[in-house]
C-alpha cells in the first residue's frame, strides 16, 4: 500500500515540488485562520475552504496559457460565484440537487409518455433564484443604509466582503507563485491583510509570525527551485546535496526572522509613536468613523490608537458615541464575599494618565521594569491598604495589559511594570498575552476620618507631576476655587468637586468639541453633559487647580456579579474612567465623579497588620510557584533542544566535509 501511495505522489507531484506547495498553503491559510481566531462574526470557518479553493483556481490559471488580464478576470468571476455561493448561502441543499438529478433521469426515460409535465431542475432553479434574490436584497438594503449614513448591521454582508478579500489574496498568491515564481509579490497582499487584522483585533500575532516564517522559507525554496530549473535547462551538472545546505541556511534565516519579529516590536520609541499618531490620527478617525457607519453593531474587540494625538483615553471616541458592545471583556473572581454579603465592589484598572494638554491626555516616556512571576514591582506598601487576590479571565480584551483592582503588586507570570519613576506605576503588562492570570493587589481600607487627617505633606515627585496644568480659561480656575471655598481638608475639597460634577447630566450622545477649545472648559460651561472621560478629566483639572494632586485612571467598572458562578462579568460597555487623588502616607484614593455610577465606599479598620504583611509575602511566593516554574523550565527545555539540534546538524555537516577533504574532484 505504501509503495503505491509513493508512486501516486510522484506521478501527481508538481514540478515546483511539494515543499513549495505546502509552504504556500500554510502562508495563505494564516489569514483565514487569524480571522477565525478573532471571531469577528459567525460562520467564519468557510473562509478556510474559500482560501483553499482560491489557491487551487490560481494554480490552474497559472498553468493555462492565458494572458495575465484574462487570468485575473476569470479568477474574479470564479471568486464572485464561489463567494456568493458559499458565504451568501445561495447554493441549494445537496438533497435537492440529488432529487433533481433523479427526476431528470426519469424525465428523460418517460419523455415519450408525457406523464412528467414539470421540466427537470425547475425546483433547483427556483430555489437558487430565491436564495440569490434574498442575498441580493440584503446587499441592496445595506448599500442604501450606507448611502443614507445609517446602515443596519448585517454580519453576512461583512463576511461577504471579507471573503472577497481572502479570495483575491489567495488566488493572487497562487498565480504569482506558479506563473512568475515571485514569492514576495505573491504573498504581500496576504501579509498586509493579516497585519491589518492583527492591528484591529489586538490578537493573532502567532499567525503573523507563522506567516513571516513561511514567507522566508518560501523565498529560499523558490530561489533554489528556479536555480535548479535553470541549471537543468542549461545542461549544467550539480549535486543534489546542495539542497541540504540550502535547507540549513533557510532554517536559520527563518528562525532569525521570527526571532527579530518577536523582539523588535518591544524596542519602541515613544517619539516615533507620537509622531505617527500626530500625522495619522485624522486618517485613523476617518477610517474608524467609516467602519462604524458601515458596520455599526459588529461584535469585535476594539483596538484603540495610542492617545498621543492629544485626545481622551479613548481618543477615537472623542465627540462621538462610545462603542457599547455587549461582548464580554473580562471575568473576575476575587477572594472575598460578594457585595450582597458585605463585600466591596471594585474597578479593574488598566493604566493611569498624568499629563493633561487642554485637548486630552498625552502619552509619556515610561521606564520598563522586568519582573518574574510573583515578584512585586515595589517593596514599599502605603498605609491604609489590604490585600485582594483576583483571578482574571480575559475574554474580549486585546493586548497584554493586566487588569487589577487598586494598586497591583504582582501576577503569577513574568511581566513588565511600566513606570513614570521608581515610585509611580502606570500599568502592568504580561510578557506574553495570557487568557487567564492571577494577580495580587492592595486596595484602600481607610475611613473618611482618616483621610481628612492625612494633611498636605506631599512628596516632591507628586507635586512636580500631578499639579501640572496647561494654560486654562480663567473661569475654570474660578469655578474650582469657588467649589473649594469653605472646605477644611484636601479630602473635603475632593468631595466637593466630586459632588458638583455629579450634578451634570450623563449622556452618551455628545457633539465634537471645537478644536480651539479646552475640553474641560467646553464640558463645564457649554456642553454641560457627557460620559465618564469628560467627568474624570474635569475633576482632575479642577482638583489640580486647588492644589490636589490627581490623575486619571482607566479600565472597567465592576460589572455584574454572577451568584451561581461566583465571578464578576464585565462587558465592553462598562469601559470606564475615574479619578485618583493622592493623600500623604495613604497613596492614591479613587473618586467617582460620573453621575451614572455610585460613589466609592470608604471602609476603615481592615488595613494590613504586621502579621498580614507576612501573609502577603506568602501569597507572593505562591504566585511564583508551579505555574511560573513550569513555564521557566519549558522555555529552558525548548531552547536547549534547539541549541542541541543546531549543534548536532552543524557537527554532522563539518564531519561530512572533513571526510570529503581527502577525496579528489571525481569522488566528491
Amino acid at each position: 500500500m505504501l509503495p503505491l501511495l509513493v508512486r501516486l505522489l510522484r506521478r501527481i507531484r508538481p514540478r515546483e515540488g511539494w515543499l513549495i506547495l505546502l509552504l504556500c498553503m500554510m502562508a495563505v491559510l494564516c489569514l483565514p485562520a487569524s480571522l477565525l481566531l478573532v471571531g469577528w462574526v459567525q460562520w467564519s470557518g468557510v473562509l478556510v475552504w474559500l482560501a483553499l479553493l482560491a489557491m487551487l483556481v490560481g494554480i490552474v490559471l497559472a498553468r493555462l496559457p492565458f494572458p495575465a488580464w484574462l487570468s485575473g478576470l476569470l479568477a474574479a468571476i470564479f471568486g464572485l460565484e464561489a463567494t456568493v455561493g458559499l458565504v451568501g448561502r445561495t447554493l441549494p441543499p445537496l438533497r435537492l440537487v440529488l432529487d433533481e438529478l433523479a427526476y431528470a433521469f426519469f424525465w428523460i426515460w418517460r419523455l415519450a409518455g408525457g406523464r412528467l409535465k414539470a421540466l427537470p431542475f425547475q425546483a433547483l432553479v427556483n430555489d437558487a433564484g430565491r436564495r440569490l434574490g434574498s442575498f441580493g436584497a440584503r446587499l441592496w438594503w445595506w448599500t442604501q443604509g450606507v448611502a443614507r449614513g445609517g446602515a443596519q448591521q448585517d454580519n453576512l454582508v461583512f463576511l461577504f466582503f471579507v471573503a472577497l478579500l481572502v479570495w483575491a489574496s489567495s488566488s493572487w498568491a497562487a498565480w504569482w507563485l506558479y506563473r512568475r515564481q515571485r514569492a514576495l509579490v505573491a504573498l504581500v497582499p496576504t501579509g498586509i491583510l493579516l497585519a491589518v487584522n492583527v492591528f484591529f483585533a489586538g490578537e493573532g500575532e502567532s499567525w503573523l509570525l507563522l506567516f513571516l516564517g513561511c514567507l522566508t522559507a518560501l523565498l529560499v525554496a523558490v530561489r533554489l527551485n528556479s536555480l535548479e530549473r535553470r541549471w537543468a535547462a542549461a545542461g549544467a551538472d550539480y549535486s543534489y546535496e546542495i539542497r541540504l545546505d540550502v535547507f540549513m541556511v533557510g532554517t536559520l534565516l527563518t528562525a532569525a526572522v521570527i526571532g527579530m519579529s518577536v523582539a523588535v516590536p518591544s524596542i519602541t520609541s515613544r517619539h516615533t509613536v507620537e509622531w505617527f499618531w500626530r500625522h495619522f490620527s485624522k486618517p485613523w478617525e476617518m477610517v474608524d468613523e467609516t467602519a462604524q457607519r458601515m458596520f455599526p453593531k459588529l461584535e469585535r474587540p476594539v483596538k484603540a490608537p495610542a492617545p498621543g494625538s492629544g485626545g481622551l483615553p479613548r481618543s477615537h471616541l472623542l465627540g462621538g458615541r462610545p462603542e457599547l458592545s455587549t461582548q464580554v471583556a473580562l471575568r473576575v473572581w476575587v477572594d472575598e464575599p460578594p457585595p450582597e454579603q458585605g463585600g466591596e465592589q471594585h474597578y479593574w484598572r488598566s493604566r493611569t494618565y498624568a499629563i493633561y494638554n487642554g485637548r486630552g491626555w498625552d502619552v509619556e516616556e515610561l521606564e520598563s521594569l522586568a519582573r518574574g512571576a510573583g515578584e512585586p514591582w515595589s517593596e514599599e506598601l502605603m498605609a491604609g491598604r489590604r490585600e485582594l487576590l483576583q483571578r482574571v479571565q480575559v475574554v474580549g480584551v486585546p493586548g497584554r495589559v493586566l487588569y487589577a483592582a487598586g494598586e497591583p503588586l504582582a501576577p503569577d507570570r513574568p511581566y513588565r511594570a511600566l513606570l513614570r519613576d521608581a515610585e509611580d506605576l502606570v500599568a502592568l503588562e504580561a510578557v506574553q498575552r495570557a487568557k487567564e492570570y492571577t494577580i495580587l493587589s492592595v486596595v484602600p481600607a481607610i475611613s473618611e476620618a482618616t483621610l481628612r487627617g492625612a494633611g498636605e505633606a506631599y512628596p516632591d515627585w507628586v507635586l512636580e507631576r500631578y499639579l501640572q496644568l496647561p494654560s486654562l480659561p480663567e473661569r475654570v480656575t474660578e469655578l474650582a476655587q469657588q467649589l473649594a471655598t469653605g472646605t477644611e481638608t484636601p479630602y473635603d475639597r475632593a468631595q466637593a468637586l466630586e459632588s458638583y460634577l455629579r450634578t451634570i447630566p450623563y449622556t452618551l450622545d455628545i457633539e465634537q468639541p471645537p478644536e480651539e477649545r479646552d475640553v474641560v472648559d467646553y464640558f463645564l460651561f457649554d456642553l454641560r453633559h457627557g460620559y465618564c472621560d469628560y467627568y474624570a478629566t474635569a475633576m482632575v483639572v479642577l482638583a489640580r487647580s486647588v492644589g490636589l494632586p490627581a490623575r486619571l485612571a482607566v479600565g472597567y467598572a465592576s460589572g455584574s456579579y454572577d451568584e451561581e458562578e461566583g465571578f464578576y462579568e464585565v462587558m465592553e460597555k462598562q469601559a470606564h474612567s475615574w479619578v485618583e487623588v493622592y493623600f500623604p502616607r495613604y497613596g492614591w484614593i479613587p473618586f467617582e465623579p460620573t453621575a451614572a455610577r455610585g460613589t466609592f465606599e470608604r471602609r476603615g479598620g481592615s488595613e494590613l497588620s504586621a502579621e498580614q504583611a507576612t501573609g502577603l509575602d506568602e501569597r507572593l511566593r505562591e504566585l511564583r510557584g508551579p505555574r511560573g516554574l513550569r513555564w521557566t523550565w519549558a522555555w529552558l527545555l525548548g531552547c536547549s533542544m534547539a541549541v542541541v539540534a543546531m549543534v548536532g546538524v552543524g557537527a554532522w555537516v563539518a564531519w561530512r566535509r572533513r571526510l570529503e577533504a581527502g577525496l579528489d574532484v571525481v569522488q566528491r
